[in-house]
């Protein structure tokens, strides 16, 4: 019995000095890392939510889409409204901020394309008609194929009929940044129905026998639309992927993008600093120039400079020689 309480003093001596190094020292770890924001979960959980919904609306241009993404937004802003933002970390504080901020420009920017999309409606009045089916597949409500074949005949007449009636003489031609959107936006809707079609497509024999001339006759029309589009009404070849037909957003619409970036200027105040810098490059390029003794004229300079490339197969070479001498240098320098 003796021994007994002997050892365990023995035991409690050595726990009590130990104790200090063991647990009185602070974790390694801990002392280098700020403590981590508990915003982070709330931001994956929304960062899941919106890939869910990202994979289950898959027709871009579905109302159903943007009212989904829209109220998803807005649940998440009166979700972390109702926090306590003062109680909050400094980091938090930051995520916070953040993501407020994206959420309140991804709702600006739904409801910019919505506006741009009711721009774009005559010329596309058969759109709703291609979502709904994308949207409807996706909620597995399977497809009659005898009310589908009759539904893509009434598509393509539509189709058509949108096209006539923008060849005629006395039509009204849209902008050519709306016809430049909206022949974008025919060939997505196209790639849409082509999605729809493919699902059920040989899957469901009777389907096919149904709906194969008809989706054909659908998918030529819409072809056939976007390249009207492309030639007629924003005035390029349909193949041409150099000309840039730009669709500006007007004024207001950029400075909510400035303040998105957290950018402090005006769109003004910005071309006015760009203007500055530039003539600070001209001053600087006219150095330069003067140097290379073509005086002012900083083109031929800029010229002089282009001809002065190694021959192809060369480089390797050139490279070797760079070097070479750099190292030369860096060993002068060191001895």
């Amino acid at each position: 019995m003796c021994e007994l309480i002997r050892r365990s003093l023995c035991l409690l001596i050595i726990v009590i000095v130990a104790a200090p190094f063991t647990f009185g020292q602070p974790d390694v770890l801990t002392s280098h890392n700020e403590p981590p924001s508990r915003m982070r979960g709330v931001i994956e959980k929304f960062s899941e939510d919106r890939g869910i919904l990202n994979r289950f609306y898959s027709a871009p241009t579905s109302p159903n889409r943007a009212a989904r993404f829209k109220q998803l937004y807005r649940d998440q802003i009166q979700s972390i409204g109702r926090l306590n933002y003062d109680s909050l970390n400094h980091d938090e504080q930051i995520d916070y901020v953040l993501f407020m901020n994206h959420l309140n420009h991804e709702i600006r920017e739904l409801e910019r394309e919505e506006v741009q999309m009711a721009e774009m409606a005559s010329l596309m009045p058969f759109a709703r008609t291609i979502s709904d089916l994308e949207d409807t597949r996706r909620k597995l409500e399977f497809a009659d194929p005898a009310k589908s074949a009759a539904m893509l005949n009434e598509l393509a007449k539509q189709v058509s009929a949108t096209q006539r009636s923008l060849e005629a003489p006395n039509a009204v031609k849209p902008k050519r940044t709306v016809a430049n959107r909206a022949a974008r936006t025919v060939d997505s809707l196209r790639r849409t129905l082509r999605s729809w079609y493919t699902f059920y497509n040989a899957y469901d024999p009777t389907f096919t026998w149904w709906c194969e001339s008809p989706y054909k006759s659908v998918d030529d029309a819409l072809g056939k639309y976007t390249t009207f589009i492309t030639e007629k009404l924003v005035g390029i070849r349909a193949d041409d992927r150099t000309t840039i037909i730009g669709d500006p957003i007007g004024r207001e619409a950029l400075i909510e993008e400035l303040k998105f970036e957290m950018i402090p200027y005006t769109p003004e105040e910005l071309v006015e600093i760009a203007n500055k810098e530039f003539e600070w490059c001209v001053t600087e390029f006219k150095k330069a120039s003067r140097e290379m003794g073509f005086g002012d004229d900083y083109m031929k300079a800029i010229e002089a400079v282009k001809q002065k490339y190694v021959e192809p197969g060369k480089q390797p070479n050139s490279s070797k020689s760079r070097l070479t001498r750099r190292s030369s240098t860096w060993k002068r320098t060191i001895s």
